[in-house]
Formats: C-alpha cells, structure tokens, sequence
C-alpha cells in the first residue's frame, strides 16, 4: 500500500472514498499477485 500513499491520502475525506480507495489498491496488489503465480 505504500505504493499507493499518494492517492490514497488525497481523497480520503470521505469513509465511502476511502474504502473504495482501499478496494482498488487490494484488487490492483491481488491481480499483481495471480499474474505472478501464472
């Protein structure tokens, strides 16, 4: 996630944005992960 600190600190005013946020920095670490593994 430190990859992601830029974006995630930028818009996490909101709970709902920063969860979403959150959601894509773990789907972009898992595709990452399985593309690895293939």
């Amino acid at each position: 996630m430190k990859h992601h600190r830029k974006a995630a600190t930028r818009y996490d005013r909101l709970d709902a944005t920063f969860l979403a946020n959150l959601q894509l920095i773990l789907i972009t670490i898992q595709l990452k992960n399985t593309s690895k593994t293939n």
